[in-house]
Formats: structure tokens, C-alpha cells, sequence
């Protein structure tokens, strides 16, 4: 054994050890500087490291195979002990090995003592440098890019994002793709990372201990670890997600609708369990509760409620007592409500922030209702703002405005079979739910005015006049056949809400069809006497169903289709025969044809690669739909079965096609050879807000004391 350490130190193995380790320390520190600077993807230092770790090794065996002569290296096989470097040259490696060591300890007092935190890394505008001096008092704003996202369908918001209490960990949902997913990112690093298996997941929130991750999809509440691995379903079917919180007694608060309920504030253990009602003393079929928040002692919380179908800007946050169920309002036109530790309620009012002073002793305002952030992207039917802070004051969120006033903001074009462009002369509104005449002279849509009050409104195509339909409130207006009248859904308050008609001219009174939910039109059958409705919410993540409803006794609907793979968008064919419809059976939307009404006696795929929104041609031998941007056509044929040809082109272009809550906006004229479509109007934004860019504040809170400070008492 004494032989072998011996021939070691001869060959000078051990100093090779240390000169190696210290130098591969060195390049390491060196690339973690470098790298990030010239932008280069996280893998590469990953590799970088990799393969110095591989090289220690392979220099132990090189110096053991090899010894330093004064005739140079050679194989240790062919060199006797007598041949080996002289001793001053063995002195020359070991004041090689101490050199390594003091430009090692320089560094790191370099680094330590003299450098900024976070300088030699690039990091001087990004959130990452903010998190280096959490002690600081100073307010600095710094950007995370998220690079081009595209909206989420229903809500239309860019993005939808969640902050660790600690303040040391974002998540966002984000939808780069045709499918959102979930990103993490740790705020001391300048990349974040897909959480895989999310597909389709929104409106994010994270744990007490930042561990954890709930979110909704498909309508379901499901957890998943920040680190990865399977998603966990803990609530099957909310029908409905404003919101979710995780508690400190690890339980989740979250809303779910029902047509026993409304929508109600309902609690189940984050482990899982039966959930459970809130006691919370109100109206359910007047009002919907969201965006809760407990506060300190968890005795008391807040949530937003506004009326069912309504908007936030209408709604108002409320104080729950959560002993009594007692709950009285705290503030007026609000919505999405937290409180802060600095002693302050902030808010969501006209997409912006605001905060006021709150004393948790008295359970009461102790100031006046102030804006701290002047926009914020909000999605104005659920009050869903893109804003986030932490424990210790760090600030997250996306600057915008309502999503619901500039989204729809549109020129109505004609198009051809061949892709060319005619313009429509009416001017520039937003035209939601679009529904062409069975004459092609009229169009039908409903509209938001400056009261934010939505209703139906008939456009006139030939004269480019706009003569309004509703006028207590109206949504997915559908002519019936004989375009006679108008079917629509109105939201009113109480058992008036539902589904109506009225006469297209806007003679005579509205008459209700169908009470009781929500019910929007989409599709009658040739003979006018059925009509499918799509049965649900609203809202992002709000669960649907398709309704037939017999126009014989409108009073009651039944289910067409399982809910299964989200059917939408039916259309049934001209007839009477067929229904096409668009489910995500297979993982992406795709267009499918069944027999009609007898839908067990068949299912066929019609689209391939993906397909939204079909429509049927005049004489029932075509289908359109939408993939993307590209509007395609199938050849169809029933006799003797039904047979799909191979799905074409006909032309493609940057054309709205879905409107907010997965709505279309694009419609066909009677005889199937122009289509009404719609381009967004470019703004002098467009092409900043093509980067999705979150605002970092570090050290928020003591700018809110600023800006909001409390009355003396």
C-alpha cells in the first residue's frame, strides 16, 4: 500500500487532483458569468459542467499513465524512477497548484466584497436582480419578458400568473401554442420551465409553503408539486373557477356552480376530501362569489360578487364573517381583492389597482380608496386581473387594460372562396357572436355600449345602419329561419334571466323561451321547431353543456351530448340529418359528424390536424371549419353512409375567428360562398403588446404606505 501512495506522489497524481479540481472550479464560475450574459439557454452550462466534471478523471488517469522528463512526457511504462522531473521542477507544479488556489480565493473576494450583486451576471433588469438585497427599502421596477403569448380563449387575458408567499417563485399559465400550459420559474434564475402535464391549465396559485401548485383545467381543481410529476384531481367538476386559495390550515377555497346553488364559495382539504359549502348568507340565483381571500386569524374573508352573467365593474367586494356567514360590503365597483401586510386592501377597479388602509382590529377602512397602479390587464366579466405580490412586498403584474373593450375591436370584411377581400362599409366596432340574415342583408350581434351594458344590436349590410335589438341586456343573438326573429340570452336579475325571442324589426314585446340558467342559442334545426342551446357559464373554465330545447313547449331543455371531450360549436346540417360539432376527444379540437337526433348510430371525424367552429354549405355536401388561421372545407356525402373527403384550403389570413367566451366571429353567407369575417383594427401598441412583458416591483409595500397611508386615529 505504502508502494502505491509512493508512486502516486511520484507521478505527481495528487497534484494533478488538486490543479485539476481548482482550475475546473474556476471555468465553472467563470461560464456561470459568461453565459447568461450572451443570452445562451440554460442546457449549455448544464453540458459545460458536465463535461468538466467527466474530464477529473481522465486527468488522474493521464497523469498516472504519463511522467514529466527532462526529454519531455512519456508513458510511464518506458520511464524509470531515476528518469522523472527533477525536484525543482516538482517545485515549479506545486507553485503552479498554490497560484490556482490564490487566483481562486481572489475571485471569490472579488466577487463577495467588491462586486454588485448579481452585476457580473446581466441581471441589472430583471427580476433576478431584485432579488438580491430583499433588506433594501428602495422601490426598484425591473421587466420579465414572457415573449409572445397569444390569449386565453374565454377570458382573453395574456397571461395569468401566481406568486409564492415568499416571494422567491413565479408561476404562469401561458398559452404559446394552440394549449396553455404552466410555467415555473425561481425569481434567482433568468429562465423558467414548463411544468409538463398541464396542458390547458389556468388561473394559478401556489401553497403556503410555495411547494405546491393549485390551478384549474377543464373545469377540475387539481395540485401539483413545483417540481413536477402527475397532476392530482381534487374536485371533479367545479363549473366555474374565479379563483382558488390555499389556506394555512392546508384546505382550498374556490367557487363551484350548481342549478341546485348558483355560484357558491365552497372548501376541500388540499389532501383531498368531500368539499364542502361556505356558510355565506346571500341571493345564490342574484349574485356569483369569487376571488376569495382570508385574512390574518382566519376568521374573516374576502370575496367578490357581482350578478350572475354579470360584469365586475358592476360587482363589489364583500367582508365574510366565516364563524356567522354573516357578510356586509367593504367597497363598491371593485373586484379581485387581497389584503397586504402592510395594512392594506388592494383592489381591482376600471383596470387598475387601488388599495385603502384596513384595520384588522375593527375589521374597517382607515383611509380613502386610492390608485396605486394605474392599468392593469383585466378580464372584465370575471374581474380577473393579472396582478400578484408576496409576504414581503415584492410586486408582479401585466400592465393592460379590460380585455372585453379593445379584443373585439374589428372591420367586417367579405371573403370569397379564393381568399379575395372585400371591406364592409359600417366602420369599426365590435361585432360579438355575429349571425348573418337568412336573406344575407342583415347581420346580428351584440355589442357592449359605453355604459358597459351589452346588448343585441341588427346592422344593416347594404346601408351600413345599426338599430339596437335589447335593451336590458343581451348576448348570442341567432336568427331563427324564416328570419322572422331573433333568439338570444338575457342575464336579468332574478328568475327574468334566460333564454328569449323577439321580432327582428323590434316590433312587439320579447318573449322568454327558457329560465332558469344560462342558455345560449347556437343552432335550430331546418323546420325551426328545435333548438340547440349550449347550456353553462360564462366564464373562463365554466362548465358547458349542449341543450336540445323544443320550441313546442319551451319550458324545458335536455342533453344532447355528454360532456365529455367539451362538445361546442354544433350545427345541424341543412337537413336536418346531421350534426357537426367540435370535441377534444382526442386531445385537440377536431370537427366530428353524428346521425341527428338518433346520435348513437355513428361518429365520424371530419377534420384532421385540428378543427373549430363547422359550418354547413347551403346544400349539405360541405363543411367548413377553422384550424388556426386557415379556413378549410370538406366534401361530404350521406348515401348510402356518410362519407368525409380529404379536409382542403380555401384560404387563410390573420382573421379573428373566436370572440370572447369561446364565441365565434365568422359566419357564412346563405348560399356558401363569401364569408363574413373579421379583422382586429391595428393599434400603435400592436407590436409592443406582441411581447408579453410582467412588471417586477421590488419593495412595493412601502410605496403603498406612500401612496394610501391610514387616517390618524
Amino acid at each position: 500500500m505504502a508502494s502505491i501512495f509512493s508512486e502516486l506522489k511520484r507521478r505527481n497524481v495528487f497534484k494533478v487532483g488538486v490543479a485539476y479540481a481548482i482550475v475546473a472550479w474556476l471555468l465553472v464560475q467563470v461560464a456561470d458569468v459568461v453565459l447568461p450574459t450572451f443570452g445562451a439557454p440554460e442546457w449549455v452550462m448544464q453540458v459545460f459542467t458536465l463535461f468538466v466534471v467527466l474530464g477529473f478523471p481522465l486527468a488522474l488517469i493521464v497523469a498516472w499513465a504519463y511522467d514529466l522528463t527532462p526529454e519531455g512526457i512519456k508513458a510511464a511504462a518506458d520511464v524509470q524512477p531515476t528518469d522523472t522531473v527533477p525536484h525543482p521542477a516538482g517545485e515549479k507544479l506545486n507553485y503552479a497548484v498554490l497560484g490556482f488556489i490564490a487566483l481562486a480565493v481572489g475571485f471569490l473576494v472579488v466577487d463577495r466584497f467588491f462586486l454588485a450583486p448579481g452585476s457580473l451576471r446581466g441581471e441589472s433588469n430583471t427580476a433576478a436582480n431584485l432579488q438580491a438585497n430583499p433588506s433594501s427599502t428602495v422601490v426598484r421596477r425591473a421587466f420579465i419578458p414572457l415573449g409572445r403569448t397569444q390569449p386565453f380563449q374565454g377570458g382573453q387575458l395574456d397571461t395569468m400568473i401566481a406568486l409564492s408567499p415568499d416571494g422567491r417563485r413565479l408561476a404562469y399559465a401561458a398559452r404559446v401554442g394552440d394549449t396553455p400550459q404552466l410555467y415555473v420559474r425561481e425569481l434567482d434564475q433568468v429562465t423558467a420551465r414548463i411544468l409538463p402535464g398541464t396542458d390547458g391549465a389556468y388561473l394559478p396559485f401556489f401553497s403556503p409553503d410555495g411547494e405546491w401548485l393549485g390551478f384549474f383545467r377543464d373545469g377540475a381543481l387539481q395540485k401539483i408539486s413545483v417540481r413536477g410529476g402527475l397532476a392530482q384531481t381534487l374536485v371533479e367538476n367545479t363549473r366555474g373557477a374565479p379563483g382558488g386559495l390555499w389556506t394555512a390550515d392546508d384546505s382550498i377555497i374556490y367557487t363551484a356552480t350548481s342549478p341546485e346553488t348558483g355560484w357558491r364559495l365552497h372548501r376541500v382539504a388540499a389532501t383531498g376530501s368531500t368539499p364542502e359549502l361556505l356558510k355565506v348568507e346571500y341571493d345564490p340565483w342574484d349574485m356569483t362569489h369569487g376571488w376569495p381571500d382570508v385574512l390574518p386569524g382566519g376568521n374573516h374573508l374576502l370575496f367578490t360578487t357581482r350578478r350572475v352573467g354579470g360584469i365586475a365593474i358592476d360587482g363589489s367586494v364583500e367582508l365574510l364573517s366565516m364563524e356567522t356567514g354573516e357578510s356586509r360590503t367593504l367597497l363598491e365597483g371593485a373586484y379581485n381583492a387581497r389584503y397586504s401586510p402592510s395594512g392594506h386592501i388592494v383592489f381591482g377597479r376600471s383596470a387598475a389597482l387601488w388599495a385603502v388602509p384596513f384595520d384588522l382590529e375593527r375589521m374597517e377602512t382607515t383611509g380613502p380608496e386610492v390608485p396605486v397602479i394605474n392599468s392593469v390587464q383585466t378580464a372584465g366579466n370575471r374581474g380577473a386581473a393579472v396582478y400578484a405580490f408576496s409576504d414581503d412586498g415584492l410586486l408582479i403584474y401585466l400592465p393592460g387594460s379590460f380585455t372585453n373593450d379593445t379584443s373585439a375591436i374589428v372591420t367586417l370584411i367579405w371573403v370569397d372562396r379564393d381568399g379575395r377581400e372585400k371591406a364592409v362599409d359600417t366602420g369599426v366596432s365590435e361585432y360579438r357572436w355575429p349571425r348573418i340574415s337568412p336573406d344575407s342583408q342583415r347581420l346580428a350581434y351584440y355589442a357592449t355600449d359605453s355604459n358597459g351594458d351589452e346588448d343585441v344590436w341588427i346592422l344593416d349590410l347594404t346601408r351600413g345602419t345599426k338599430t339596437r335589438l335589447t335593451f336590458d341586456s343581451g348576448y348570442s343573438p341567432l336568427w331563427t329561419p324564416d328570419g322572422q326573429r331573433v333568439v338570444f340570452y338575457s342575464n336579468r336579475q332574478g328568475p327574468e334571466s334566460g333564454l328569449y325571442w323577439k321580432r327582428a324589426d323590434g316590433s312587439g314585446q320579447e318573449e322568454l323561451l327558457l329560465s332558469g340558467g344560462i342558455y345560449l342559442p347556437v343552432s335550430f334545426s331546418p323546420d325551426g321547431n328545435q333548438l340547440i342551446v349550449r347550456k353553462g357559464g360564462l366564464g373562463i373554465g365554466e362548465s358547458r353543456e349542449l341543450h336540445l330545447l323544443s320550441l313546442a313547449e319551451k319550458t324545458t331543455s335536455r342533453p344532447l351530448l355528454e360532456n365529455r371531450g367539451n362538445p361546442s360549436f354544433p350545427a345541424i346540417s341543412p337537413d336536418g340529418r346531421w350534426l357537426a360539432y367540435t370535441s377534444d376527444d382526442s386531445g385537440q379540437s377536431e370537427v366530428y359528424v353524428q346521425p341527428f337526433p338518433k346520435l348513437e348510430d355513428g361518429k365520424w371525424q371530419v377534420s384532421s390536424d385540428g378543427g373549430r367552429q363547422p359550418r354547413w354549405g347551403p346544400d349539405g355536401r360541405e363543411i367548413f371549419y377553422h384550424n388556426t388561421d386557415a379556413m378549410m372545407v370538406v366534401s361530404v356525402e350521406d348515401e348510402p353512409g356518410f362519407l368525409a373527403g380529404r379536409p382542403e384550403v380555401l384560404f387563410s389570413g390573420e382573421y379573428l375567428f373566436s370572440g370572447p367566451v369561446r364565441s365565434p366571429a365568422y359566419d357564412i353567407s346563405p348560399d356558401g360562398q363569401r364569408f363574413l369575417m373579421q379583422k382586429k383594427v391595428a393599434g400603435e401598441n400592436d407590436e409592443i403588446d406582441e411581447q408579453t412583458m410582467l412588471i417586477v416591483v421590488e419593495n412595493w409595500f412601502e410605496e403603498l404606505k406612500r401612496l394610501a397611508p391610514a387616517d390618524a386615529p
